[in-house]
């Protein structure tokens, strides 16, 4: 309610309400609003809800006990006619706040295509006042950019409600924008009456799914051509580096640079195939089911081996390991084989050993995975670090950044501590943290 709360809405009721009591009780009464309102004492003082004073009642004639009486009822009776409209305006005000400012546009339109009431939420859409949508004979079509479109969907609305559809508006200042709209029509006894409905301006947050579809296949595109074109010449490079290599009359000065070069072109060759996978992870949907893990180990393991010919893999677990179900997906493998293939790409021999154990969790749901190497292990400095994409950073390649990322997608987590407490030098222990699956 406003501050000023001598409403003129409770003053004409009040003043209707006595005089329809004076001539039911032939008393003659009236208001005096004109009172001191510090200094009064009269018992017939009319008073707001918030105490404030309303007017006083004093009559005209021998004031009898008969009619004191009578005077304190009446005082009764239009002192709760006071409440009751008080109440009213400010639960109206409350309602009027709510309706205008709802973040959703509310209309109703009559048969004739009329706006019979909407909030300012609605108006501010468009760009107009609510007095300028109001007002007769102001064109509903021409806020809807296609007025065919519009009529057949007010058609088809009769039948069924229109559910958040999405239609292209126009405002005032000739802007375009977009507009998810829900439409009903309005049936009383009397028949057809128009259409109720509610809208949202949806023009950003269509722009910005705009921005992110064409961002999204701006780096497909990319991606294609890094792993296409980039892999071209990848392999044209190790054939030449390769041939290079076979020439009896180089000395071992210039093999070893040779070798270099193509370690490098695997690295990049690897690093584009993980780029393609990272790409497939982030945008593949995530339907988690209950996996073994000791498959998934096993299939890793394999890929791992392929990755590194020279080098022998020799990963061990236990059948507790080999019947454990966790809940993922089929990108597990992937997540086994960048931790494999770290261990394998940082050990500094030829024959590599894993040890792979299953532990429960501090939580009862989730159950511990730890994946144990035996090489050259990670320094305290580094441990925090390297599930990081970081230049410099010991695995700063992109495969532990798809750990990471597969992490987030079973709601997992990961550790990295020594595999001899305090002895980094003696391997690493990767904890995986996992949803556990059941146990059936």
């Amino acid at each position: 309610m406003k501050d000023d709360i001598n409403s003129e809405e409770i003053k004409t009721s009040t003043f209707n309400l006595l005089d329809q009591i004076k001539k039911i009780t032939n008393i003659k009464t009236d208001l005096n609003l004109n009172i001191d309102k510090n200094k009064t004492e009269s018992e017939y003082v009319l008073y707001y809800p918030d105490g404030k004073i309303f007017g006083e009642l004093y009559v005209t004639g021998k004031l009898t006990p008969n009619i004191k009486n009578k005077i304190k009822i009446i005082k009764n009776i239009l002192e709760n006619n006071i409440l009751t409209q008080y109440r009213y305006i400010k639960t109206n005000d409350k309602f009027n706040h709510f309706f205008n400012n709802t973040i959703e546009g509310i209309f109703r339109i009559d048969p004739k295509g009329n706006y019979v009431f909407l909030n300012d939420t609605y108006a501010d859409i468009y760009g107009y006042t609510k007095e300028e949508m109001l007002k007769p004979g102001f064109d509903v079509y021409k806020t809807w950019i296609i007025e065919e479109e519009i009529k057949l969907l007010l058609d088809e609305a009769k039948k069924k409600p229109i559910e958040g559809i999405i239609i292209n508006f126009k405002k005032k200042n000739g802007s375009y924008g977009k507009l998810e709209l829900h439409i009903q029509a309005r049936f009383e006894s009397e028949g057809f009456l128009g259409y109720d409905g509610f809208a949202k301006d949806i023009t950003e947050r269509h722009q910005s799914i705009k921005a992110e579809i064409e961002a999204r296949r701006r780096a497909e595109f990319l991606v294609d051509l890094m792993s296409h074109d980039i892999n071209n010449i990848n392999q044209g490079l190790l054939m030449l580096l390769e041939h290079l290599r076979g020439e009896e009359e180089l000395t071992q000065n210039h093999r070893v640079p040779i070798k270099l070069a193509i370690e490098q072109v695997n690295y990049a060759t690897e690093l584009i195939k993980n780029v393609k996978k990272l790409q497939t992870v982030l945008e593949e949907p995530i339907e988690l089911t209950q996996v073994k893990i000791g498959n998934i180990i096993d299939l890793a393991a394999e890929a791992a081996k392929g990755a590194f010919p020279k080098k022998k893999l020799e990963v061990s677990f236990d059948e507790s390991v080999k019947n454990t179900k966790v809940l993922a997906d089929d990108f597990l493998k992937d997540l086994f084989f960048n931790l494999f293939h770290n261990s394998m790409k940082h050990s500094d021999g030829d024959n590599v050993r894993i040890d792979v154990g299953v532990y429960p969790a501090d939580i009862s749901e989730n159950v511990e995975i730890h994946v144990c190497d035996y090489g050259s292990g990670i320094p305290d400095e580094e441990k925090k670090r390297i599930l990081q994409r970081r230049l410099g950073a010991k695995g700063s390649g992109i495969g532990l950044t798809i750990v990471n990322y597969l992490l987030d997608r079973y709601n997992g987590d990961i550790r990295i501590q020594d595999r001899v407490e305090n002895k980094p030098s003696n391997g690493s222990r990767f904890i995986i943290v996992l949803p556990r699956g059941d146990s059936n």
